[in-house]
Order: C-alpha cells, then structure tokens, then sequence
C-alpha cells in the first residue's frame, strides 16, 4: 500500500542534506552570532528572498506558509512535508487541491526530482486529512496552554476583557448565539466554521462544543497559518 505512515523516525537513517529548490536558490549556512552582519535593506530583500520558494505548477515564488514542501521516501514515493523538516531534496507546490492534482496529472513530480517516482493513488485526500488533523492539534496545543477558551458563558467573558484575534464556532451552531459572540470581536477577527460540534467535541473530549475563542499568542499565529493553508486546500 502506497499511502503509510510518514515520520521523522523513517526517515532517520538519511543524512541531513542541504535542501534544493527548484528555482535555483542554494542554501547558505547562518553567520555565527559573533559576526552575523548589520540588517539591511538589502539583507532584508535577501532573508526575504531565502522564504519564498517556487511552485513547480505555477512557476511562481511565493512564501512558504501558502506552499506545501514534498521529499522522496527512500523507495522514491512522493510524500507531504507538512512540516519542512524532513532530509533530501524537496520541491514545492501551492496548497490549492487544483494544482496538486495538476502535479500529479501533468506528472510534474518527475519532473522536479528528475528520477522515476511513484505517486500515491490518493495524494491529494492524503493530504486534506493530514492538514485538517495538524490544524486540530495545533487548537489542542493550544488549549494545553491556555490560549483556548471552551464554552458559550466563558468565550463571552474572555470576548468582553481580551482582544480575541480568532472565534472557532461549529458550522451548524445557531446564528443568533454566534452572532452575539461576534457582536464582542475586535475588527478583523479571524471567524471558522469549517467544522462541527462533533468535530469539536471529539478533539477536545469535550460534549457539545459550539464556541472556541483563542488569545493572542504565538501558538495562535501558528494556528493561523496552518488554518489558513487548510483554507487555501479547499478542506
């Protein structure tokens, strides 16, 4: 079966090697503290420049957070780099279902690693649900930390003292309860329904959960950009 478990561990034996992009960019050790060199405008552009990698369907550069990075497995199977850490050359592609598919149609992963690959029969679901899963551990990081509040009564008292930067509400919830929770959200306030009570409820080990609100935070922000990839997904 094409489609397995993929982890740090299975890739362990490897060694860690220099990343390879496909637009040509080599990477570049960091500077020691001790002479790392002044910012500038042009270091900026440069550190800039080192983040954005080149789809292999569009051909254009973009940030990482809107890319999905893919490695070979030992035995050459296209797998999902979800969080950019696993050894080998990688190549990238916009998170949008519609051109993974393209990739895969246009067998443009042969392409890019130049050797003969085998692409999983179901890729791009693969995909959907690793995203979707990663998106709901980084809420239960999250709660552990106490950046998630649960609970209609708790979601509006935190509402009225914080400025709530995102308000999670089940995709079936009552329009009149979610509109009083929103009614109390700064301007810009990050608003998802994409899942429902049961959803909600079996990640948490929670009963009927309806309303989820997360304080400001780095763990928030991290949030942010993996909902946003599995928005851009389609999931």
């Amino acid at each position: 079966m094409l489609i397995r478990s993929i982890s740090n561990e299975y890739f362990g034996c490897l060694p860690q090697l220099c990343e390879i992009t496909t637009d040509g960019d080599s990477c570049a050790s960091a500077p020691a503290a001790d002479h790392a060199p002044k910012t500038t405008l042009a270091t900026a552009q440069k550190q800039n420049k080192i983040s954005q990698r080149r789809c292999i369907v569009t051909r254009d550069s973009a940030e990482k957070a809107v890319l999905i990075r893919f490695v070979l497995s030992p035995d050459n199977i296209v797998t999902p780099d979800l969080d950019e850490e696993l050894p080998g050359r990688g190549v990238w592609v916009s998170a949008e279902r519609a051109l993974i598919q393209q990739a895969i149609d246009q067998k443009l992963f042969h392409k890019a690693f130049k050797v003969n690959v085998t692409v999983p029969d179901a890729l791009v679901e693969l995909i959907a649900s690793m995203l979707n899963k990663r998106t709901l551990n980084m809420l239960n990081f999250a709660r552990r930390a106490g950046d998630a509040i649960i609970g209609f009564d708790k979601v509006q008292s935190a509402c009225r003292k914080l400025s709530i930067p995102v308000y999670i509400t089940s995709s079936a919830e009552d329009a009149d309860a979610r509109r009083k929770i929103q009614n109390l959200l700064p301007k810009g306030a990050e608003i998802i329904t994409i899942w429902d009570a049961d959803s909600l409820s079996t990640n948490f080990g929670t009963e009927n959960t309806n309303h989820v609100v997360l304080k400001q935070s780095g763990i928030t922000n991290k949030f942010l950009k993996d909902y946003r990839k599995l928005r851009s997904f389609g999931v």
